[in-house]
């Protein structure tokens, strides 16, 4: 059962920059076929499968500011990052639309594996900016059910 699920990061480049913080200024939706949790903010939370693809792609609203994902790490309490979890970027240097990488077979259903992501805009000394509140959560039997 092999499927691809596709996260896209909305970036109001204009109030990150200005607030110095993507708190509020990310907004985050994805097309999995369970419904998530908090769509639409930067609590998403994404029902995967393993070893399934995840592609994470970001646009900016601010048309003349680019905005590209700069890395994404996955945390684990107790860890600096979830076994098995590299992700790769696709696309020459510094212009890293999309990242993607296939769902670790070690992860447990139920568990809630936390991950940041860094999003580059313009350059200076705070155009690198993160949000570490969206997740990825294997289902449980029960999930699938529903």
């Amino acid at each position: 059962m092999a499927g691809t699920i596709n996260i896209v990061l909305s970036v109001d480049v204009i109030a990150a920059l200005s607030n110095r913080s993507l708190q509020g200024s990310v907004h985050m939706l994805d097309d999995s076929p369970w419904p998530g949790e908090n769509p639409g903010t930067a609590r998403l939370t994404t029902y995967c499968w393993p070893g399934w693809q995840i592609n994470w792609t970001v646009q900016q609203v601010d048309l003349q500011t680019p905005a590209v994902i700069r890395n994404i790490r996955f945390k684990n309490p107790g860890s600096e990052e979830t076994p098995g979890g590299r992700w790769t970027a696709f696309g020459d240097a510094g212009n890293t639309r999309v990242w993607s990488g296939i769902v670790p077979f070690c992860l447990i259903p139920g568990y809630r594996y936390w991950y940041e992501i860094e999003v580059e805009m313009a350059r200076g000394v705070n155009s690198i900016l993160s949000v570490e509140t969206p997740s990825l959560v294997v289902p449980t039997a029960l999930k699938l059910l529903a």
